[in-house]
């Protein structure tokens, strides 16, 4: 019997020694291949379950917005907000609990600045330039910020001095941003020249949660902002932030006539644009505690209307902060019930 030979013994050496090799690439190919696979269904579970999470604060949301209408429709109003001089909800944008995990904020519309309620000179933009100081702008800074809304809202080409029209948006490549009207949402204050590039006014306390497009010029101080309140009555900051710990502590019920004197409620005095009521349209914002986001819209009472008793103007979705307050710390949003009072004086029935 014949011995294989030395060479033929070499051969299938390296024959099994490239097979062992070939084993281990094709292992280590099925090892990348079955963890990417893994890599990819893990990935998609978890979109999967935070899709599912979006959707169901968004369904509790959408159901805490149909509870808050029927509220707002079946509700008086009265000096001190939503309900009667007994019983009722602030309208100055605190936080109440609607459930056990969905907060609400109602801001009348009145304690805010309006964008588009302010004359094109004079006092009008004074208080847009004091607004804008409470973040901090310098008045150089300030003065061009509003010469460049007003000089948005008007409907001439004509710049003023700071200002911007078609050319300035044009070389900025955003001819198509100016809209040579009014403001249709207080988000659109991002369009406006310099106003983007102003990073103070987008911080975690943005300018669009002090500022309104309303068309009337009314002013509630009692409902207002404290930013509000330096840019309408002319006050410090420190003083504007007393005022409102102090009405949130409900130690001060009314501070219009503190801020603006006896005069309040003379239609033909120099503060006759102070109204210390209610008006009716609110900003409404509602919030999950289990998301970083919200909505915001704004709701305007039109109970004479034959179409519906509100109209809604805008809504928003927004980035928010997860409430730092504990949910049970929240006082909640009491029912309609409490907070009618048939034989109550001093409120605004709706005829529903």
């Amino acid at each position: 019997m014949s011995r294989p030979c030395a060479g033929s013994r070499r051969v299938a050496g390296r024959q099994q020694g490239y097979i062992l090799a070939l084993n281990l690439a094709v292992l280590a190919l099925m090892l990348l291949g079955a963890s990417f696979v893994g890599q990819r269904v893990f990935d998609a579970v978890r979109l999967a379950k935070a899709e599912q999470h979006s959707v169901d604060v968004a369904i509790e949301l959408e159901s805490a917005r149909a509870r808050l209408l029927m509220l707002l429709a079946t509700t008086p109003r009265s000096a001190k907000g939503l309900g009667t001089l007994q019983a009722s909800v602030s309208l100055d944008g605190r936080d109440y609990r609607l459930t056990d995990t969905v907060l609400v904020s109602l801001q009348d519309v009145r304690g805010l600045v309006s964008l588009n309620g302010t004359s094109l000179s004079g006092v009008g933009r004074e208080r847009i330039e004091r607004l804008l100081g409470t973040w901090g702008v310098s008045d150089v800074k300030a003065v061009a910020l509003t010469d460049a809304l007003l000089d948005y809202r008007d409907a001439d080409d004509l710049r003023r001095l700071n200002g911007a029209e078609a050319n300035d948006y044009r070389a900025k490549g955003g001819e198509t941003e100016l809209r040579n009207g009014d403001l249709l949402a207080a988000t659109e204050l991002q369009r406006v020249f310099g106003w983007r590039d102003t990073p103070e006014l987008w911080g975690s306390d943005p300018i669009t949660d002090h500022v309104s497009t309303q068309r009337g010029a009314a002013f509630n101080p009692n409902a207002a902002t404290w930013r509000a309140l330096v840019a309408m009555a002319g006050i410090d900051a420190v003083t504007a932030k007393a005022l409102v710990v102090s009405r949130l502590q409900d130690q001060t019920a009314d501070i219009s006539s503190l801020l603006f004197g006896a005069g309040v409620g003379d239609p033909f005095g120099a503060n006759s644009f102070v109204m210390p009521f209610p008006g009716p349209t609110l900003l409404v914002t509602l919030r999950s505690a289990k998301a970083p986001w919200g909505y915001r819209m704004v709701v305007t009472h039109t109970p004479g209307e034959n179409t519906s008793p509100w109209r809604i103007g805008a809504v928003w979705r927004v980035a928010m902060a997860l409430p730092t307050q504990a949910m049970a710390e929240i006082p909640v949003l009491p029912q309609a019930a409490a907070l009618r009072d048939p034989n109550a004086t001093g409120q605004l029935e709706f005829p529903f």
